[in-house]
This record gives structure tokens, sequence and C-alpha cells, in this order.
């Protein structure tokens, strides 16, 4: 069980973000914020660092507008760049980048960084690592994270559903009442 996630709610505060970011900065050599080469806004989102692998997850968003058109292209990336500094990036799921995302929750546990994101219409738990491409996994918007298992679901439902961490192994379904004596509810994160 990891003690330091016990009964997490589904929040990021700004400290948490700034920190991750901040290491991220030093880790990149590069600003949070900046234009790249092709002319392309880039802004770090979120991040997660590694301190025993020298590891670092991170995601960035890049927008340009086209200037034949009124349109803005817009991508959100997740990175790795492992100990040796070889880096992978890959799209995250999402309805449309444009409407951008809100990290919820981003940390290591172990060897796997988790990100907890909501894009316009969907909520996705990430489990990033050696394994490419990571592994995406639609959740409820509702969730917490208690000791190793991620629990979502619970509105106007009679059960929850959970994940195991760090494999994501889905497991079985737990009615309403047995998460909420268990500490496994999830509450609404808008209350």
């Amino acid at each position: 069980m990891h003690e330091s996630f016990q009964n997490l709610k589904a929040s990021c505060t700004d400290l948490e973000d700034e920190d991750g970011v901040a290491r991220a900065v030093d880790f990149l050599g590069r600003p949070r914020l900046m234009v790249d080469s092709r002319g392309y806004r880039c802004r770090l989102l979120g991040a997660a660092y590694n301190a025993n692998q020298g590891c670092l997850c991170y995601v960035e968003s890049k927008e340009k507008k086209r200037w034949w058109t009124q349109m803005v292209d817009v991508s959100i990336k997740i990175h790795l760049v492992d100990g040796s500094g070889l880096q992978q990036s890959i799209d995250i799921e999402s309805y449309n980048p444009y409407f951008g995302c809100v990290i919820e929750f981003f940390r290591w546990i172990s060897d796997t960084a988790f990100l907890i994101y909501h894009e316009k219409h969907r909520t996705y738990v990430v489990r990033v690592n050696s394994e490419w491409p990571p592994k995406f996994q639609q959740i409820a918007h509702r969730w917490m994270i208690n000791g190793d298992i991620l629990t979502f679901g619970g509105y106007n439902g009679v059960f929850v559903s959970e994940l195991s961490l760090p494999s994501l192994s889905v497991l079985p379904n737990v009615s309403i009442s047995e998460a909420e004596r268990l500490g496994r509810l999830p509450t609404d994160p808008d209350a």
C-alpha cells in the first residue's frame, strides 16, 4: 500500500503542480512557456519527476494559429524522458485538444508515472513507464485513490468500479454501501 496516497481526493493543488513543472523546467533547461523554432507556443501543463531513476514525465501543449485560416493548430502530448535521456511522446486521448485538459493527478508510483486528466467530455488515467505506448483508461469524473486502488463512479449508480495500481488491472465492482464502508466512495469533485 502507498501510504502517501491514502484517501487522496481527485485534485492537484497549485503547489504540487508548480513543483512538478519547476522540476521539469530545471530538467529540460527551458522555460515553462516558450515559442519553439517552428513558431508554436509551448506550455508545460504538468510534470512528475522520479528522482530515483532520473525520469521525467510531463504534459505539454503546443498551439499555433495557421496563417491561411482562423483555425488554431493544437496538440497536447505526454512526454517521457528516461534516465539515459531517451525521449518518447504521444498525444493524449482527447475529443479535441483545442479545448485543453485539466491535470487532476500526476505522480510516480514505483517505476510508473500516473496521470489523471479531464478533457472536454471524459476523464482518463494514463499509466506511463518503459512499456511504450502508455496505457490510457477512461474513468468516471468522480474518482479517488485509496492505497493501491483507484476507485471511480458511484454517481446515481449501485456500484463503483476499481482498478489496481500500478497495473491498472480491472478489479470486481464494489457496491456503493461497501465502497462507503471501506472508505473508497468517491465524492463529487465539483461540490
